[in-house]
Formats: structure tokens, C-alpha cells, sequence
């Protein structure tokens, strides 16, 4: 899809990047993903490795090759060919262990799931040291209502902007002492603005700039306004989840808004309009939003994150769960053995790592994953018996 409005951001970004741009995390592992079923796929249906890498090379060769000279305002890089290239791969590697994947043996089994068990744990953990707060050094200060390429320009006005007790002028000024409160775990900002007109996509209200782009920043969203605190993941150019104020900005332009929020291991904001009622927005950050640090595109939360949090950690232990009936053989104590695996992830990190134990609903969703996983072994085993009979072998 052609997009002009983005030349500039798409002319900024050097060809040879290889993780580019402030998301350049996301991108990289993103492009991977996007191209593991086309391996997969391909190799399922005969093809050797070695082709399907060749086809996924040059498909992305194709596709980098028309955004770089024919579709306006795309972004084409060497980084998408090399990360796609490697998705194709990872797909084949895959589709060539399908087997061993859904039918392991009982050895085997036990491998996958100590495997699946240590990785989940590592992402549970990595995922709480990411979400804490951090800075880096070389702040260039705050910008009111940036003007950004390939992004709709906020137009309301910003009237002042607090960080972390520091008032941060309009123009960028370079602000020493604000690296060093953060780190220490003060992240406050206090914005006050007259409000814009509603657009469906996130333009910057205010945000602390670093070398890399945005570091802080106060978004507003159609209705809504979005707070994102800086945080470890910005070192590894993921996402910064972002706090969502529902409907805190106003229908008509130029109405006064009053804007205080507060980063750590609990994001909140309060909010009020013209003077009025105080609202207030809460989300408690935890090991289990991993998810949260790598969405394709930009997201804050809301009501419906504990939904995606669910479904996050059902599915990862659903394929624990899976194995773990396959390695019952050589493992007999395999579900008390999960129900430890669910409390170290669930309740031993947070503890360990400052947050508090998960909410009820992760315990649901992993007990349900646990489940799922179980069962769909034992029922894979009976159609894999079911089909060595000859009457219905055909339709296996």
C-alpha cells in the first residue's frame, strides 16, 4: 500500500539498517514470524530446505526491491531481507520436525518440556526486567506537540509539562538531573493542555526526547489520551506499554485538561476536564505482558488486557502442557511438576522481581492452557491409534 505521507520517515532510514528506527526490536522479530508459515508451508509440501530458503530470500528481494523503487513512502531495508530470509528457515526447520513436535516419544517429550518450561520462565523473567523504568544518558529534553514525519500532528497546545518534579520548557533544552530520577525510579509527569481535534491515529501531546525518538510521551488517540513511561525495553527497541485514558480528551477543541500520571510497577493516571470530576486509569504491570512488548503495532492498555494476558499464557502452557503428557513415561510426577512450573512463573518471579503475585485470571488461563494441553495429547494418541487401522487410514 503506497503511503506518501511517510516519504520523509521512509528517506531518513538508511537502506543497510539492520535494526532500524525506534522500534527496530519489534521489526526484527516481527519479520521473522511473518515469514515461519511460508516455510513451513512450503516445506510440508515437499520442497527441500535449501528451496524454501531460496523462495523466501526472494520473495522479500521482491517485495524490498518495489518499496525501495516503486511504492511511495515505504520502508525497504536490508534488515527485511535478512530477517525474512531467516523466518523462511526457521518455518522448514520446522515443517521438518512436525512430527517430533506432535507425536514426541516419551524421551523426547521430556526434552521438549523442559525446554518449553525453561523458556517460558526466561521470557517471564525478561519480560519484568523490561518493563522497569530507565533512561539513558543524553537527554535532549521535551517537545510540546512535535511535528513528526509520517505522523498526523497533535493541534491542541500544550500550557505546561511537569517531569518528574523538573518543569520541561517547550523547546528542546537539555534536562541533566531527569536521566538520573528516573533511573532512581520517579517517573511523574503533569501535563496541562487545551485539548485538539480527535484523530483516529497516536499524535505525540508532549514527550521527553532522547537520541533514539521518544523516551516519555502523553499521545492522544481518537477520544482517548495514552501515557507511555520510559522503560528498559527501549534498549532493545521493543514497545513501551502505554497507559489508556478513555475518553479523556474532549469533543470540541480548546477545552482545558488537567493530565497527571505515574510510571513504575503500576502504571496510573488522573485526569480531569475543565476543572471537573477526576477520573482515574490503573494497570499493574506484571511477568505475564510479555505480549505487550512486541505488538506489530502501538497498543495501551485497557479493559481488555487481562483478556490478552490470558490468552498470552494459555497458549504457552497449553504446548507445555502437551508435552508433558508425552513425557508421563519417563516423568511421574509431570502435573505436580506443572503446578510448580505455574508457580514459580506466576507467583516466584513477580516476588523475586519486585511485582505483585499475578492476578487470579493468569492462574485461570494457565491452569486452562495446562488442561488443553493434557488433553490434546491424549487425544492425539488416539487418532494416531485410529489410523493405523486400515478402514480409516485414508482419511488421516
Amino acid at each position: 500500500m503506497p503511503l506518501p505521507e511517510q516519504r520523509a520517515a521512509a528517506a531518513a532510514t538508511s537502506l543497510w539498517c539492520l535494526v532500524c528506527g525506534e522500534y527496530g526490536g519489534v521489526d526484527v522479530l516481527n519479520n521473522i514470524l511473518l515469514f515461519i508459515p511460508i516455510g513451513m508451508g512450503l516445506r510440508l509440501s515437499g520442497l527441500g530446505t535449501l528451496r524454501v530458503v531460496a523462495f523466501g530470500a526472494l520473495l522479500s528481494l521482491t517485495v524490498e526491491a518495489l518499496q525501495f523503487a516503486v511504492i511511495p513512502g515505504r520502508d525497504a531495508s536490508l534488515s527485511d531481507v535478512l530477517t525474512n530470509t531467516f523466518g523462511s528457515w526457521a518455518g522448514a526447520f520446522i515443517g521438518r520436525h512436525l512430527r517430533l513436535l506432535l507425536y514426541p516419544t516419551a524421551t523426547q517429550g521430556l526434552r521438549l518440556l523442559l525446554a518449553g518450561g525453561l523458556t517460558w520462565l526466561a521470557v517471564q523473567a525478561g519480560t519484568a526486567a523490561l518493563l522497569r523504568p530507565w533512561a539513558p544518558d543524553g537527554i535532549r529534553g521535551g517537545a510540546w506537540a512535535r511535528v513528526n514525519p509520517g505522523r498526523i500532528p497533535f493541534d491542541g497546545q500544550v500550557t505546561l509539562a511537569v517531569v518528574s518534579g523538573i518543569a520541561v520548557p517547550p523547546k528542546l533544552k537539555p534536562v541533566p538531573e531527569l536521566a538520573h530520577r528516573v533511573r532512581q525510579g520517579d517517573v511523574r509527569l503533569e501535563v496541562r493542555l487545551l485539548s485538539g481535534t480527535r484523530k483516529a491515529v497516536w499524535s505525540p501531546v508532549f514527550e521527553v526526547l532522547g537520541r533514539r525518538g521518544s523516551v516519555m510521551s502523553l499521545e492522544a488517540v481518537g477520544a482517548d489520551l495514552a501515557f507511555q513511561p520510559p522503560m528498559q525495553s527501549l534498549q532493545l527497541r521493543l514497545r513501551r506499554p502505554a497507559l489508556r485514558l478513555d475518553s479523556a480528551l474532549p469533543a470540541k477543541p480548546g477545552i482545558p485538561l488537567w493530565v497527571a500520571a505515574r510510571g513504575g510497577d503500576t502504571l496510573s493516571a488522573t485526569w480531569s476536564v475543565a476543572g471537573g470530576k477526576i477520573f482515574r486509569s490503573l494497570q499493574v504491570l506484571g511477568p505475564s505482558l510479555g505480549w505487550s512488548l512486541i505488538t506489530p503495532v502501538s497498543y495501551a492498555f485497557g479493559p481488555e488486557t487481562r483478556w490478552i494476558t490470558a490468552v498470552w499464557l494459555a497458549g504457552w502452557l497449553t504446548v507445555i502442557g502437551y508435552w508433558s503428557a508425552a513425557a508421563r513415561a519417563r516423568l511421574r510426577f509431570a502435573v505436580p511438576g506443572l503446578i510448580l512450573l505455574a508457580i514459580t512463573g506466576l507467583a516466584l518471579v513477580p516476588s523475586i522481581l519486585g511485582y505483585a503475585v499475578s492476578h487470579w485470571s493468569e492462574w485461570l488461563a494457565a491452569g486452562a492452557g495446562i488442561t488443553a494441553g493434557y488433553a490434546g495429547h491424549h487425544f492425539a494418541a488416539y487418532l494416531g491409534e485410529r489410523c493405523d487401522f486400515l478402514s480409516i487410514k485414508e482419511f488421516c
